[in-house]
């Protein structure tokens, strides 16, 4: 028994990294058609990438305020805002259901195939107890 009782930890561990990717899903960018700022302010989205006078720039919390497109760098914890004029692409960060779902099948398959040989594995622990 003293051997099962030192593999449900790691099964546990296992699953519930598996279960955190699954959940994380697969994004996957979206390229965004002219006129950019409409589909903006309409759908909410969380984080943007953006081709701005040649300099490409990732954005959190995109707001559009008139003729400017407002948001925070991701990877600085700066604010900056850009004319939509000097825009020439956008892409939104969008949810890939497909590989989401492929994502979460492969991880309950593992975590089943994980749990039988846990649950069927050899008991010659047991003699020990």
């Amino acid at each position: 028994m003293i051997f099962r009782a030192t593999r449900i930890p790691c099964l546990r561990v296992t699953i519930a990294l598996l279960l955190a990717f699954a959940l994380a899903g697969c994004h996957t960018w979206v390229e965004i058609p002219e006129p950019f700022a409409p589909w903006i302010v309409e759908s909410d989205c969380e984080s943007v990438r953006l081709v701005a006078n040649g300099i490409e720039i990732e954005m959190t919390e995109p707001e559009v305020s008139g003729e400017i497109l407002t948001g925070q760098v991701a990877s600085r914890s700066m604010r900056i805002s850009v004319p939509i004029s000097s825009i020439s692409r956008v892409q939104a960060r969008h949810v890939d259901r497909l590989r989401t779902s492929g994502a979460v099948s492969v991880g309950a398959v593992t975590a089943a195939v994980i749990l039988g040989l846990v649950a069927g594995g050899s008991d010659e622990g047991d003699a020990l107890d």
